[in-house]
């Protein structure tokens, strides 16, 4: 029983020796730890499982707030550019368009 550390092969070596118990007593010894290093197996492989997600789950969360951020300064860039480039056409067209005389009536 030793060389068997994890809970499914302990598991399976008292089905082993339920199987070839000969008594009734014994038999229902070694079906109950089987039953329950099945259990504590089952319960071990959630948790990794539940353990993967959590850590994939933040990873997910990190790399969406990275590109989010990344977005925002592209918009942010795009934005400025934008503006800098609206701001130096209105002074073009300030600069060339016709200046209306005016009247002198009033």
């Amino acid at each position: 029983m030793g060389a068997c550390s994890d809970p499914l092969s302990r598991a399976a070596a008292y089905g082993e020796l339920a199987r070839s118990s000969s008594g009734k007593d014994d038999t229902r010894k070694f079906e109950k730890l089987q039953d329950s290093l099945a259990s504590r197996a089952d319960n071990e492989q959630v948790l990794a499982d539940q353990y993967v997600d959590a850590v994939n789950a933040g990873e997910t969360e990190r790399l969406r707030g990275a590109a989010l951020a990344a977005e925002r300064r592209e918009r942010a860039h795009h934005e400025t550019r934008n503006r800098r480039e609206f701001e130096k056409a209105v002074s073009s067209h300030r600069d060339h368009s016709p200046r209306r005389a005016r009247s002198g009536h009033g």
